[in-house]
């Protein structure tokens, strides 16, 4: 049996033919995989973006639904002047299909954000202040409904949105508001965001992009929770920012993911899927 031997130069040759052969195909396959990689992403995140576009588009012909009822509450009530509370519920209370688009019913309010009127009649409503909310000033100075940020509710301590119009006579003069209220925490038009994962550990998730605040997602710990403070997520900014697209990043939890993000119509929300990278692909 012929022994090897360093020394010899065919033994050299041989030892260095196989180290370059191994390199070779080491590097052959660090770039195949990056390029199959980014091709992978590239596909996924097409199917992902698709996915969330026509989620966020259905999300807000939803809102505009809710946003058509409020209006039409406040333009009814409006044609009779100075809001009467007896009036605007006995309205209220008239309209049977509320209760199915605003799970946490209807308020009406005078000129000062007190609730004049309220259904269900169950919550006692009447009597509490809104005027002093944030969002009150924008509504009187408004000519379409606005979507309120998620707010907690004074007595209730429910997450809650609300989609607001004020109430204006025929000539003009702010006299009031109705609030379409929905309760996060309840069923509601954004469960099929709640209920639904993208792939087996994907998620789903609705931003109010002014508060960063989550307002539905299929994880329900991220609903109320503000997202990544600016600058520690920088694909999450460029959203916020209106980028719509998709990227990859690492989330607040330490997981990188692969994103898609489009902005929810005028609603001033954002909609998202993320999904794991080491599930999109299946490393």
């Amino acid at each position: 049996m012929t022994r090897l031997s360093w020394q010899s130069l065919r033994t050299r040759l041989v030892a260095g033919a196989l180290c370059a052969s191994v390199v070779s195909i080491w590097i052959v396959t660090l770039i195949i995989g990056t390029y199959l990689r980014s091709d992978m992403e590239l596909a996924i995140s097409a199917q992902q973006y698709s996915t969330v576009s026509l989620i966020a588009s259905e999300i807000h012909r939803s809102v505009n639904e809710r946003g058509a009822i409020v209006e039409s509450l406040a333009q009814r009530l409006g044609r009779l002047g100075d809001v009467n509370g007896a009036s605007a519920q006995a309205l209220l209370e008239s309209q049977s299909g509320i209760d199915p688009l605003f799970n946490w019913g209807v308020i009406v309010t005078d000129a000062d954000g007190l609730a004049i009127a309220s259904t269900p009649a169950r919550l006692q409503r009447v009597g509490t202040r809104h005027g002093d909310l944030p969002f009150f000033s924008e509504v009187k100075t408004a000519q379409k409904p606005v979507i309120t940020p998620p707010l907690v509710g004074r007595r209730t301590g429910a997450p809650v949105i609300g989609i607001t119009m004020p109430i204006r006579t025929p000539d003009g003069r702010y006299v009031g508001a109705v609030l379409g209220i929905t309760n996060l925490g309840e069923p509601n038009f954004l469960d099929q965001i709640s209920n639904a994962k993208y792939g087996h550990t994907g998620d789903f998730l609705i931003t109010d992009i002014a508060s960063r605040i989550c307002i539905a997602s299929s994880d329900k710990r991220r609903v109320m929770n503000a997202g990544p403070a600016a600058g520690v997520n920088p694909v999450y900014d460029r959203y916020l920012a209106g980028h719509e697209g998709s990227g990859v990043a690492v989330s607040s939890r330490g997981v990188e993911e692969l994103s898609s993000s489009v902005q929810i119509g005028t609603t001033g929300w954002l909609m998202q899927s993320v999904l794991p990278t080491q599930e999109a692909f299946l490393v």
